[in-house]
């Protein structure tokens, strides 16, 4: 399976950190991907599961980073984002459980729907905005 969710230099927000830790997010989600859209099975569940939790804890971590030096910086959308990165992981976690309780079956179309609109999304958008702030 071809990658999907593919690093651009559009992706940048020239902060080395930021943007390395957006990178593997995106490494990340391409294993979901080819874990979600593997045959189903007890094995594949739990790659899947592996997976999945591998990308929620990187999203924590990278959130907290970013957090930090989002504060540093003195970023008046500072407290949005802290509210946007909650919410992201509330879903990831709720999405994690739904891996763990077995294999739903809109489980692929809500993973993929996930990785696309909020967390790379809110890479691409949020993400810029809030440095960007930062820049004016």
């Amino acid at each position: 399976m071809s990658t999907t969710y593919a690093w651009s230099a559009a992706y940048e927000i020239d902060q080395g950190v930021i943007d390395a830790q957006h990178r593997q997010l995106l490494e990340l989600a391409n294993l979901v991907r080819m874990a979600v859209h593997g045959q189903r099975g007890d094995e594949v569940l739990r790659v899947l599961g592996e997976s999945f939790a591998a990308l929620e804890r990187e999203a924590l971590h990278h959130f907290e980073t970013e957090e930090a030096e989002l504060e540093r910086l003195g970023s008046p959308l500072l407290e949005e984002h802290r509210r946007l990165h909650a919410q992201i992981i509330r879903e990831a976690r709720a999405i994690h459980q739904d891996i763990m309780k077995g294999y739903p079956a809109d489980l692929a179309g809500t993973v993929e729907v996930w990785m696309l609109d909020r967390l790379i999304t809110h890479i691409v958008r949020d993400d810029r905005a809030a440095f960007d702030a930062v820049r004016k």
